[in-house]
């Protein structure tokens, strides 16, 4: 199983993302592709920083940040589904397993 990792795209994978949202959200490539925004970035952007980067239209910063926020709990449920996986298919003696700092998961 092979989980998104979000903050090791690069520029050009940012901007491939970004073709899949609102046709609206387009005209902000050259903006994505000029400043180098990786997708360690796209995970940390704000109304402050998307005002910097030109996208200072409010309904176009909501969509993005909207959609960044999905994009990031579906990459969370992946990993996590993948560490599950993984311990399942170990032989263990405990149920309970630390799979992120502060997180138990329990395992039937």
């Amino acid at each position: 199983m092979e989980f998104i990792n979000i903050p090791a795209w690069s520029s050009r994978e940012v901007v491939d993302w970004l073709k899949g949202l609102d046709d609206c959200l387009q005209i902000y490539e050259p903006n994505i592709i000029s400043q180098g925004i990786t997708g360690l970035q796209l995970v940390e952007f704000s109304s402050m920083y998307l005002d910097k980067l030109g996208i200072s239209k409010v309904g176009h910063q909501q969509l993005l940040l909207d959609a960044i926020q999905h994009l990031c709990h579906l990459s969370f449920q992946e990993i996590t589904a993948y560490f599950v996986s993984s311990l399942q298919s170990r032989d263990h003696s405990s149920n309970a397993f630390l799979v992120f700092p502060n997180q138990w998961i329990e395992i039937d």
